[in-house]
């Protein structure tokens, strides 16, 4: 029979563990809103190229949502779902304190998206304490009968297809027309002083953490001649600095939320589009943009 003691600590271990499931769940459904935005994370940071991110994004997404509901449960909790949520945690651990010890950490480490951003130091600190929780919760849970292996896989390849059918790899095809209304819309150009209709402009679609949006900002100046640029940029208005100091030059621009970034994307950032007289000459992005398929639209 167990005392009090015994009783004690084996319900704040099941507190624990259940506090560490609804993180998982919570980072899962965080990194979906949107999903496009921790695919970027992972092209930015070099984890991933761009036709392979979006499946890993989502493959990540499904992977915590399984260990999160596991760890809702006692059962099987010492024999698989405790280690395998340790690794997880334990892998993010080390690549976090990667970008931190070699200055390349994002403003926003991605953990839970862009509903909560956090900064790469604190959120080894959380997944410190996540570790030191499931700890706890391991010692002081009994053995359980394991879950045979074939369930937790059938459920994480459910979840994984689940995922990928309602957060679909990708992008949706917008037109120039899409760009040319957002940037007609979003102040400081939206009070008439910039007319699209009326003559030469390029409008790109920038990522701030992007390494190919900076090149490819810079080549843009270097092409474009008199040809105003004007940006639609997503990111950490922090970030800004860098980016136009690698970009070659400040330029007229604009921040967007999440949701209107992507939605001006066909695939990864950047995209840039050079109108003249409101029509579309030339549209590019990441795989498509040259300096000489720019200056052969301007001659």
């Amino acid at each position: 029979m167990e005392n009090s003691d015994q009783v004690y600590r084996r319900r704040f271990a099941d507190f624990l563990r259940v506090a560490v499931g609804a993180m998982f769940l919570l980072s899962a459904v965080s990194k979906l809103l949107p999903a496009q935005s921790f695919a970027l994370l992972l092209i930015d940071q070099g984890i991933a190229p761009a036709s392979l991110a979006p499946y890993l994004a989502r493959g990540v997404v499904a992977l915590e949502l399984l260990l999160g509901a596991a760890l809702l449960f006692r059962r099987g909790f010492r024999k698989a779902t405790a280690p395998s949520a340790a690794a997880l945690l334990v892998v993010f651990c080390l690549h976090l304190a990667y970008g931190i010890l070699s200055g390349t950490a994002s403003e926003n480490c991605g953990c839970f998206g862009e509903v909560l951003p956090m900064s790469s130091a604190a959120a080894l600190i959380k997944n410190i304490v996540a570790l030191g929780a499931l700890a706890y919760s391991y010692v002081n849970t009994e053995d359980e009968t394991p879950t045979p292996l074939w369930i937790p896989a059938a459920a994480y390849v459910a979840l994984f297809g689940a995922v990928l059918l309602a957060f679909p790899p990708g992008l949706r095809s917008a037109a120039p027309d899409a760009v040319a209304e957002e940037f007609a819309a979003t102040p400081p150009f939206a009070d008439g002083r910039v007319e699209i209709a009326d003559g030469e402009l390029i409008v790109g679609v920038f990522s701030l953490s992007c390494e190919e949006c900076m090149a490819i900002a810079r080549a843009v100046g270097e092409t474009r001649g008199d040809v105003p640029l004007f940006g639609l940029v997503f990111g950490d208005p922090a970030d800004a600095p860098k980016f136009f100091e690698e970009a070659g030059g400040e330029f007229p621009h604009a921040f967007l939320q999440p949701d209107q970034f992507f939605s001006l994307l066909n695939t990864a950032p950047p995209r840039v589009v050079y109108f003249r007289d409101g029509e579309a000459i030339g549209d590019w992005d990441v795989r498509t943009f040259t300096k000489e398929k720019l200056a052969g639209a301007l001659e």
